[in-house]
């Protein structure tokens, strides 16, 4: 008989292998996901973007060879006015080449948990390791938002469970590029579902104006010269109740601004030479002319309609190529939830994020759910 070879796992807490897990996921998931993605010193940038908290990666091992990885990023989280640290799930994946033929070098036992899974399966036991340190380090929340392929075993073998105490569903805004099937796209003229787009959109420019009433006195500009109106706008906004990610200057540099990648695009609002809101999106290509707009997040004061942004930012990026669909999260117990609607996005399906029973989760329970902010932005995507 083959002797199995054996697997082991470690707490890369000086990111010494970093580079090699870099390259593990740029090899084996480069078709599911862009290479940008990963980018060089990625870990780095991505597990130290609190002050004062540790992020951590965990890796699967088969001799000299990484098979998985799970990491750990801190967020600040803000729950009724007080201020808490949680920990993010992410970068989970497995190798499919080197599943065959290994075996765990070390078992342990689990309490309330699936010992036998997380004993076999290397990537159960990197996710149950990096669950009990985000424990043993006081996390006071641990969460993720997996894929429809992930999700069952997150919550049926390592012990997580599908938050349902929220209404955050995805919206999209499909081009009218989208909606025509093929055979008549054939026959229409080349620049005729563009047309169609920009009629529509300057038709709900009108109707946000004159039928909903809907203030357009303010600025978008691409520029902003004092960074600190970021700060003095979060402490305007955040909410005295309830739950949300803490988006403070700090927040808004790290994850956005002074983001080492990607280019997002990052709308200042402004009225009287007052910062009243950001919006930030990030547009991907498919090819060189076809693109997504992916709405991270955005941060107003109740004056601004979030709808008239969103539709002023369509127009102005349907110009640069062909516009294909919009897609963000909107709480549909939120103001939010109409003003996205009469921007003609369609509602599509809830969110799945995933929390791990803590002691703290209690709290989230209890929530109502419109008490309950979420963002694209915080998940673990672009």
């Amino acid at each position: 008989m083959e002797d199995k070879q054996l697997w082991r796992t470690l707490i890369d807490t000086q990111l010494e292998f970093e580079n090699a897990a870099l390259n593990f996921l740029r090899n084996e998931f480069s078709e599911l996901i862009d290479k940008q993605t990963w980018f060089d010193n990625y870990f780095n940038w991505k597990l130290n973007q609190v002050k004062g908290a540790e992020g951590y990666l965990n890796i699967g091992l088969c001799e000299k060879n990484i098979i998985s990885t799970v990491s750990l990023t801190p967020r600040k989280i803000l729950f009724d006015n007080e201020y808490y640290i949680s920990g993010e799930l992410g970068d989970s994946y497995c190798s499919n080449v080197f599943l065959k033929n290994i075996r765990n070098y070390k078992p342990v036992s689990v309490l309330n948990g699936e010992s036998e899974y997380i004993n076999k399966s290397v990537f159960g036991r990197t996710a149950f390791e990096i669950t009990q340190l985000a424990i043993e380090k006081k996390f006071q929340l641990i969460y993720g938002t997996p894929n429809i392929n992930a999700i069952n075993i997150w919550i049926n073998r390592l012990g997580y469970m599908n938050f349902s105490n929220h209404s955050i569903h995805l919206f999209v805004k499909p081009s009218f590029n989208l909606l025509v099937p093929k055979f008549l796209k054939k026959v229409l003229p080349k620049k005729s579902t563009y047309f169609f787009d920009y009629c529509l959109l300057n038709f709900s420019s009108i109707a946000l104006k004159y039928i909903y009433n809907l203030n357009h006195n303010f600025k978008i500009s691409d520029i902003l010269l004092d960074e600190k109106k970021i700060q003095r706008l979060w402490e305007s906004t955040k909410p005295l109740k309830g739950f949300c990610f803490v988006r403070d200057l700090e927040y808004w540099n790290n994850r956005y601004i002074s983001h080492p990648v990607n280019k997002y695009k990052i709308k200042y609002i402004s009225s009287n030479d007052q910062l009243i809101g950001i919006i930030v999106y990030y547009k991907k290509y498919i090819n060189n002319v076809d693109f997504i707009i992916y709405i991270m997040e955005w941060m107003l004061l109740d004056k601004v309609s979030l709808s008239v942004v969103v539709n002023k930012i369509l127009i102005d990026e349907l110009k640069s190529g062909n516009f294909i669909k919009c897609c963000t999260y909107v709480n549909c117990n939120s103001k939010y939830k109409n003003e996205i609607i009469r921007c003609l996005f369609l509602k599509r399906n809830k969110v799945d994020i995933i929390f791990y029973p803590t002691t703290f989760l209690k709290n989230l329970i209890s929530l109502n759910t419109s008490s309950f902010e979420f963002y694209l932005g915080n998940s673990d995507a672009f």
